[in-house]
């Protein structure tokens, strides 16, 4: 069940993913604006986030839903593999969407000094958080190739669910921040309250990738590191859609010509 789903899941997200990037794209031309800096971040999310469907759907198909001590060695040490590399993509294509998302609010909000100044917060904390995960899962076992190959000398560090539920959580609270700044500043703007409705549906659905986080978070009550193709494959497939989902909502806030 789960090989299939991990195949099936992120290939038909990863295409809905792409439709709705293309088509922020083709609004871009129909307003005659030149692609700018959120889309070309936009657009690196969006290559990390295949690299994550790559990796994910090949776990599909070595052994994942299997206990990892029942499989051979040589499956055993390509899914972990697979796992490993997913871990770095991960983080990677969030901060490219999340800066994307930010830089883009800074645009329409910028005006406002204090809407400045929160924007280069999210700024700071994002890269920091990108930083911070993508140095945890570096150094999760050392030397980092002992995460594969349990043949060699190493260690891994204790509490490697507590880490991933921690980065998840402030990614999470980031999230709900990208969702509420917007909503809120349209419902300070001099607009008709028809108006600020639609902008406030527009900006909630955004709301969506919060959900699909929240539900990542609860997979981990469940996650074992030493049995990542047991106990890892929930956490995988949200992942996967927390990640696509938020490339989508992001790019549907500029289809506005195309609605």
């Amino acid at each position: 069940y789960w090989g299939r789903t991990l195949i099936v899941i992120p290939i038909i997200a990863s295409i809905v993913m792409t439709l709705f990037f293309l088509l922020r794209l083709y609004s871009r031309r129909l307003t005659a604006r030149k692609m700018d800096i959120d889309d070309i971040f936009m657009g690196l999310g969006l290559l990390f986030s295949y690299g994550v469907t790559i990796c994910t759907a090949m776990a599909g198909y070595n052994g994942v839903s299997y206990d990892i001590w029942s499989l051979s060695p040589s499956t055993r040490q390509r899914a972990t593999l697979l796992f490993w590399i997913s871990q770095k993509l991960w983080p990677l294509s969030q901060v490219f969407v999340k800066l994307s998302i930010i830089i883009l609010f800074r645009k329409l909000l910028g005006s406002v000094r204090h809407w400045r100044n929160i924007t280069t917060a999210l700024i700071a904390l994002t890269i920091g958080w990108g930083i911070a995960a993508m140095a945890g899962n570096v150094l999760q076992c050392w030397p980092p190739q002992f995460f594969w190959r349990k043949e060699i000398d190493g260690s891994c560090m204790g509490g490697q669910e507590a880490f991933h539920i921690v980065i998840g959580s402030l990614s999470l609270v980031e999230n709900f921040a990208l969702v509420l700044m917007p909503v809120v500043a349209v419902w300070r703007l001099k607009l008709t309250p028809r108006q600020k409705v639609k902008l406030t549906v527009l900006f909630g659905v955004g709301g969506l990738a919060c959900v699909v986080g929240i539900l990542r978070l609860i997979t981990f009550k469940d996650y074992m590191a030493m049995n990542l193709t047991s106990s890892g494959c929930p956490e995988a497939v949200w992942s996967i859609i927390e990640l696509d989902l938020g490339i989508i909502c992001a790019s549907l806030i500029l289809m506005r010509p195309l609605l």
